[in-house]
């Protein structure tokens, strides 16, 4: 494993650990989850993933990429049950989620993924 490797490998279990408390604290009923911050926080990684695998980017490079979606999606898929989670659109939502669209559309225009993202 080359040293490049080594740090994903450490950024990634970072980025793990750092989801754990707010998952935990979600399944136990101890925070309000934003459903929609959370649906758009993995869907913005997930769509720069897209692009990355469109673009046979280096497999290496893609799992914080990888991560990045999958963290803020198992968060949201637990939201569903604590009750005290909630959906609501706020400004910085609606910028995200703005964010998203365009980037899809781009990346569909100008059918270059690396533009795209």
């Amino acid at each position: 494993m080359t040293f490049p490797q080594f740090l994903v490998v450490v950024s990634g279990l970072l980025m793990f650990w750092g989801g754990y408390g707010y998952l935990r604290d979600t399944l136990a009923g101890r925070t309000k989850p934003n459903r929609v911050s959370w649906s758009l926080w993995a869907l913005a990684p997930l769509i720069s993933l897209g692009a990355a695998f469109d673009a046979d980017a280096d497999v290496w490079a893609s799992i914080r990429v990888l991560i990045g979606g999958v963290v803020p999606g198992v968060i949201f898929l637990a939201s569903f049950i604590n009750k005290k989670s909630y959906w609501r659109l706020g400004r910085f939502d609606w910028f995200c989620g703005g964010l998203s669209l365009a980037a899809l559309v781009f990346w569909q225009l100008a059918d270059s993924p690396l533009l795209a993202v």
